[in-house]
Order: C-alpha cells, then sequence, then structure tokens
C-alpha cells in the first residue's frame, strides 16, 4: 500500500466527533500497528508490514571487507558484495560472471574435450606420472643418437663415448680427429722430445747474464749478479759476508745472551704471584698461584675446588681453619711450649686439727689471635698436655680461659705437689663460629 496517513483532525476545544473523534484515533493507531506486523492488514484491505516503497534505499561499500556475522543492514550487504566480487573475479559485484559455478562443475567433471585434448580422454595425475617415469627411465629418447648426425640429441654408446662432426667455428666441441690434425700442425713427437732433452734451450745460460734463462753448468752451479733488492737470489759472497761480520744483526741477541737467556730461571719478569698479564713461574716449592677462575676454561685454584667440595681449608701463623660454605667455621691452633709463670697455695684439710697447702700451678696469660676472622663464636676450649716436659710431677693441667670474636685469652693451671720449673708443656685450642 501506499505510505498511511493521519485521518485525525481534532484540535482543542473542538467536539471529538467524525475525524475528530476517538474513532480516527483507532483508525490511525491501528494502521501503525499494521505497518509493524506483516501477518496484520491495513485498514484499506492491504497486507501488513513496511512495504518496500516504504524503506529508505541504502548504499552499500563493495570494498569493504568482512569482519564478523554482527553489522547494519549496510555494512551486512557491503560485506555479502566483497565476497561476491572476490568470486567473479571482475571490477564490480554486480557485473556478469564469467563463469558460473555450474559452468565450473561441468568442467570439472568432464574428462573430454577439455585442455586442448579434443575427444581424447585427460589423463589423470597418477597416469601422467607413471608416463613421466617411465620417460625419465628411458636411454634412447627423443631418436637421441651416438653418431654424428645433424639435428639429433647426443647420446653416449655402450662405452661411454659419442661422435661430432669436425667443429668450424671457435665454440663448437672439438672431436678426437680435430686435436690431432692440429697437434701434427704444431710439432712433431721427435722434435717435443729432442726439444725437451735439450740442455741450452732459449739461450739458456750458467753465467750472470741478463735476460737469460738460467742453467746449471756441469758442476750443477749457476751464477747471478750481486744482488740489491731484499727478494733477489743471494750468492755466496753476499752470505759469506754476512756470517763474518762482527754484529750482523745489531740490535738483536747474539748467541751467548739467547744462551743466557734460556738458562735464566725467571725471565720475562715471570712470577709465582697471581699478577695480571706475567708469564707463570712455579715457587720454591713448586707451586704457583692464579686469580680465581670465572671462565669454564680457566685454570682452577685449591680454593675454588675445595669449594666444590663444600669447604674451604687452610692455615696461615695463627693456625689452620676450616670454611664450610653453609658458614661454618672450624678453627685449631697447637702453643708449645707453655712455661710455667709461678705458683700459689691452697688452704687443704688433711685432718681435724690439721692444714697442708695445696700447690696450684699456673702459666703466663696468652691471647689466641684466630686465623679467620668469625663474626660469631659458640664454642671454644682447649688441651693441656704436660708429656714428661710440662708441668714436672703436676696433676693432668686443665686449660681456662673465654673467647669472642677477638681472640681467646687462656692460661693453663694444674694442681701438684713439689716445687720446680718446668721445661715446657703444650695446649691445643679450638673454637667454632661462623664466618659468614
Amino acid at each position: 500500500m501506499a505510505k498511511p496517513k493521519r485521518t485525525f483532525t481534532g484540535q482543542e476545544g473542538q467536539r471529538s466527533v467524525g475525524t475528530a473523534g476517538p474513532d480516527a484515533i483507532r483508525h490511525d493507531l491501528d494502521n501503525l500497528f499494521a505497518a509493524l506486523d506483516p501477518d496484520d492488514t491495513f485498514k484499506d484491505g492491504t497486507a501488513g508490514g513496511i512495504s518496500e516503497e516504504n524503506l529508505r534505499q541504502v548504499t552499500i561499500d563493495q570494498a569493504e571487507e568482512p569482519v564478523g556475522n554482527t553489522g547494519h543492514i549496510r555494512q551486512l550487504f557491503s560485506w555479502i558484495a566483497n565476497m561476491v566480487k572476490k568470486i567473479t573475479g571482475n571490477a564490480n559485484w554486480y557485473e556478469e560472471p564469467s563463469i558460473t559455478l555450474k559452468q565450473t562443475k561441468t568442467h570439472v567433471d568432464s574428462v573430454t574435450k577439455v585442455h586442448g585434448v579434443g575427444d581424447s580422454t585427460v589423463e589423470s595425475v597418477a597416469g601422467s606420472q607413471s608416463k613421466v617415469d617411465t620417460h625419465e627411465a628411458k636411454t634412447a629418447t627423443h631418436g637421441a643418437t651416438a653418431s654424428a648426425t645433424a639435428n639429433r640429441i647426443v647420446l653416449r654408446d655402450s662405452s661411454g663415448r659419442a661422435q661430432i662432426a669436425t667443429p668450424t667455428l671457435a665454440s663448437d666441441i672439438a672431436n678426437k680427429s680435430y686435436v690431432d690434425g692440429k697437434i701434427s700442425e704444431v710439432d712433431v713427437v721427435g722434435d717435443v722430445s729432442g726439444h725437451i732433452l735439450a740442455t741450452d734451450v732459449h739461450g739458456a745460460t750458467s753465467s750472470a747474464t741478463a735476460n737469460r734463462l738460467i742453467i746449471r753448468d756441469g758442476s750443477g752451479r749457476a751464477k747471478v749478479a750481486v744482488p740489491s733488492e731484499s727478494d733477489d737470489i743471494a750468492r755466496k759472497d753476499t752470505v759469506d759476508a754476512h756470517a763474518n761480520a762482527s754484529a750482523p744483526h745489531s740490535g738483536h741477541a747474539t748467541t751467548t745472551e739467547l744462551g743466557n737467556h734460556t738458562g735464566s730461571a725467571s725471565a720475562h719478569s715471570a712470577t709465582s704471584a697471581a699478577t695480571a698479564n706475567r708469564i707463570i713461574m712455579r715457587d720454591a716449592y713448586g707451586r704457583a698461584k692464579v686469580a680465581a677462575p670465572s671462565a669454564i676454561d680457566d685454570i682452577a685454584t685449591k680454593g675454588y675446588i675445595d669449594g666444590l667440595a663444600g669447604y674451604t681449608a687452610g692455615s696461615n701463623s695463627n693456625g689452620e681453619y676450616i670454611k664450610y660454605n653453609d658458614g661454618l667455621l672450624i678453627c685449631r691452633k697447637l702453643f708449645y711450649p707453655i712455661t710455667q709463670k709461678g705458683y700459689s697455695l691452697l688452704p687443704q684439710v688433711t685432718s681435724e686439727l690439721e692444714y697442708e697447702p695445696i700447690i696450684v700451678q699456673y702459666s703466663d696469660a696468652h691471647t689466641w689471635t684466630y686465623p679467620v676472622e668469625p663474626i660469631a663464636v659458640y664454642a671454644w676450649g682447649g688441651t693441656a698436655h704436660s708429656g714428661g716436659i710440662g708441668f714436672g710431677n703436676a696433676y693432668l693441667p686443665i686449660v681456662r680461659g673465654s673467647a669472642d670474636v677477638t681472640g681467646y685469652a687462656f692460661r693453663i693451671e694444674s694442681l701438684g705437689g713439689g716445687l720446680y720449673a718446668p721445661a715446657g708443656a703444650s695446649v691445643e685450642l679450638w673454637m667454632v663460629g661462623t664466618w659468614k
């Protein structure tokens, strides 16, 4: 139907009858709802729904690439037109295609009258490959021949040879006949042999003659002029003069100097210390030091190897130590000799009315500085030994003292009888702490 028009004409204050009344309003609303429902009918009896003449025209863009399944009407139709244009291969989607899908299907299914084969049947892929393989295996295809035949492919014969016509152009293949003829034109075998055996060809001479080939004389020698350039042949007199000179290599070492250098044990500032850019030399104990390794092909130090084992052991003038990778530190030191400093008497009750003094002998006070400085000390101790050289006939001596991170202060005390100065004693101290 035509576009529906409003029939209601009522104005404010006008009586609601006729086109100004409720019937006109109902008429207009029914037409509006019928326009939204294609199953309904308008008041004039025509089918409901919005007809194409009542829709606004849209312009699509066939260059717009599809991006999904959802879009406005214009977008969706633009995407469809873009795909149709690609399928047909035409400049515009609405142009007549050069071939239809039905025609394409008919061509695909055809086995004759396609690709210029006429009524012959098109070969299958497998059949074509089989014929190609058969052709490839042939040794005499396309009329190939070993004889010198014009316009034919060259084929080797059973002996691996092939004949070629006598060449005329410089770029033609030469055959044996042509080569043999050229050789006979140039020389005779006998002449060549004679030339090879000749001892005075081309004016060669053993004397020092300019622009002449060199030939040895009857003694196997040949002469040249006095050399001037560095790459000239040297003569005997030149070499003899050089060898007999008092200092032929001024600025270079003499044989004596080279001998002295060879016998030197510390040439080129070699050192056993881990010094950069210096040659390594063993020390008096046959050892040498290097810096801690970093690259995989560096020399490994003892400390590095010990570290791989889980600890590092060492010693210095303050004693021995073991540093474990987890931070544990154990230090040990043997002091010898420890001499007696003095004694004191302590009362001892032997009976109800008698006192007998006890002799307490003691050594000098000492302080042990550890071989490795700890950051904490957890335990320490020591064992004193008299061993016949300690505190005479004293009882087993003991170690008294205290320790912290700065050191271990101690002295030896012992109870015993008799007062005399011993020759000396020893004490073994230990400390357990952490180094990191």
